[in-house]
């Protein structure tokens, strides 16, 4: 059965003054590498393995696939980066 798993980045700088930024890449805050952690510790829980890693080209978003992916145990997988997915 294929799943399909969507996460949202953590935190951002720009979360964090509440602010909008839309298609603006700025960088996740020490709270948003946390709940990136804690997403990927959730994940690896559940033992779901992936076969593909797509994320937007939003350093927020890489970021979190990579805190995600150290988590899971699967930082070897490559990263489609589209900006589709900004």
């Amino acid at each position: 059965m294929v799943k399909l798993v969507l996460l949202r980045h953590g935190e951002s700088i720009a979360n964090q003054k509440n602010t909008y930024t839309g298609w603006s890449d700025v960088g996740l805050t020490a709270e948003g590498k946390a709940q990136a952690e804690t997403a990927g510790e959730k994940i690896a829980s559940t033992g779901i393995l992936f076969d593909h890693v797509h994320t937007s080209v939003l350093s927020r978003a890489i970021m979190t696939a990579y805190i995600v992916q150290d988590k899971i145990g699967q930082n070897y997988l490559p990263i489609t980066k589209s900006w589709r997915l900004n």
